[in-house]
């Protein structure tokens, strides 16, 4: 939580937060050549299907589009700091109405090592379940709500970013893989559970008049 506190910030329209680093966290090795190996792979899965390998393009362009990730200059980074992350797809929805996220293996290792080895997955936020459903007895009137791409709508600092790399190369395309990173808090990270309803709590925290959600 002390860590949490440390990095969060707001700029007047997002909250932006760091990966919560294990103390000590031990030097990531140079992955590039196994994501480049989970890559084809992937590209290989998705040409089978041409209607979601389409799908797949449009979510990369989308996190490009919307800011949610950058592209990366050159292969150069932090050393011990730099780590790309392999990527698939996530369907969610029934026959016919299946969505695609793309989810990022944050548990992928390299000589035994991974950035969520590093990370911690701080303490478990979310409301139990039972007493969800307890409460919903109490009233005549329920009501729920989601936030869309929950995630994504915070940021990530950029001295977090580098180890948040990724490779994309579009269907059909001779040139190299292209090299990009997230600048926002990316499905598949050990920490980002906690991280984004942390800044539930303390967004509602930090105004009294909704006190009440933080409890």
């Amino acid at each position: 939580l002390t860590r949490f506190e440390e990095s969060v910030s707001f700029d007047g329209q997002r909250y932006s937060v760091g990966l919560l680093w294990k103390p000590g966290a031990s030097p990531l090795p140079n992955n590039l050549e196994m994501a480049k190996r989970r890559l084809r792979s992937l590209r290989h899965r998705l040409a089978r299907d041409p209607d979601k390998e389409r799908e797949y393009a449009d979510v990369i362009q989308s996190y490009l589009d919307q800011g949610w990730a950058e592209e990366v200059p050159g292969e150069s980074g932090p050393i011990g700091r730099t780590w790309y992350l392999p990527h698939h797809a996530v369907y969610q929805g029934g026959p016919g109405k299946e969505k695609c996220r793309v989810v990022f293996d944050g548990s992928a290792e390299m000589n035994g090592a991974s950035l969520n080895r590093c990370l911690e997955p701080g303490p478990k936020l979310q409301s139990d379940l039972v007493a969800i459903l307890l409460r919903f007895r109490r009233s005549r009137i329920g009501i729920q709500a989601d936030i869309e791409k929950m995630y994504l709508q915070i940021g990530l600092r950029p001295e977090d970013r580098d180890v948040c790399r990724f490779l994309w190369q579009a269907a059909g395309s001779q040139s190299p893989a292209r090299i990009y990173r997230l600048t926002r808090v990316g499905f598949g990270l050990s920490c980002s559970p906690f991280l984004a309803m942390r800044v539930i709590r303390h967004h509602a925290q930090s105004h009294g008049k909704v006190k009440a959600l933080a409890d």
